[in-house]
């Protein structure tokens, strides 16, 4: 998807992240905005009570924010600047029914309304993802699981930890620079069996 998208330099799709503590939901959002090359911005769920909140963090993960100019309405301040922007919610679950309802047209047409002397006006955002978490996909409210993909994370097996903590030993050894307040082996050895216990 990431690959798609820098080739297409369009964002990526609205996803949502579901399954056990721990899969890396989080992570892999952060890891998938620093290989997109983009800024993300985290918030969790619970914050999301009305539309003036889901107005407020679209306006900061835009970046550019609009101002009421008079006669004209809500005009952004650089309508096409900036490359595609990701929206990480933790916890997406806890999203209240009136918030969510506020994200469904920028989910699905990158617009907004807001209200002005003028009326309400359309406001077009730019690009962005949004990326949810959450490790109850079953509180999920059902428009907002159609607007998204959904993407289960496995946990990880005891191998793929023992592969982890191996790529991580190799990398402390060789790739990190030294830094004064660690001191860092010239060598790692590892006993299988004591790996094996610390995965499990």
């Amino acid at each position: 998807m990431v690959r798609a998208s820098l080739l297409r330099r369009s964002s990526l799709p609205h996803l949502i992240f579901y399954g056990p503590k721990g899969t890396g939901k989080t992570t892999l959002a952060r890891a998938m905005a620093r290989e997109r090359g983009v800024r993300i911005v985290e918030t969790t769920g619970d914050t999301l009570v009305d539309k003036g909140d889901v107005r407020q963090l679209l306006w900061m993960t835009c970046a550019h924010g609009w101002s009421e100019v008079p006669g004209q309405g809500w005009l952004p301040h650089e309508p096409s600047a900036g490359e595609p922007v990701i929206l990480f919610v933790d916890e997406v679950h806890r999203i209240t029914k009136e918030a969510a309802e506020s994200l469904y047209r920028p989910l699905e047409d990158n617009t907004t309304s807001l209200e002005s002397g003028q009326g309400v006006t359309t406001v077009h955002l730019p690009p962005f993802t949004m990326i949810g978490a959450t490790t109850d996909a079953g509180k999920l409210l059902q428009p907002l699981v159609t607007r998204v993909r959904m993407l289960y994370l496995d946990p990880y097996t005891d191998d793929e930890l023992i592969e982890i903590a191996k790529a991580h030993a190799a990398r402390l050894t060789h790739d990190v620079e030294p830094q004064p307040d660690r001191v860092i082996p010239k060598e790692i050895t590892w006993d299988d069996a004591a790996l094996r216990e610390i995965a499990h």
